[in-house]
């Protein structure tokens, strides 16, 4: 799809609009997801497969530097974590 703005302009009105750049808004989403699929019985690599990872090391140390513990351990103690919401 072409929308006609060069990829600098395009960052910009996003930023404007919601205040953070297009890369962090789609690691926000992503990481909105991997608490429920955790709670699902997932391992880390079928979450990070399921959110688009291409390497589950690359999940796991997002997931951390959000969550502030492992996914695995995060699961654990949360239950699954199905109704945690956390981001920096």
């Amino acid at each position: 799809m072409h929308i006609g703005l060069d990829v600098r302009t395009l960052e910009r009105r996003f930023g404007e609009q919601f205040l953070t750049t297009p890369k962090m808004w789609i690691m926000r989403e992503r990481m909105s997801f991997a608490p429920t699929l955790l709670a699902e019985g997932l391992s880390n690599k079928q979450v990070a497969a399921s959110l688009s990872y291409t390497c589950e090391s690359n999940f796991c140390r997002d997931f951390k530097r959000d969550f502030g513990r492992a996914p695995q351990k995060f699961a654990r103690i949360h239950g699954g974590g199905s109704d945690y919401v956390a981001f920096r």
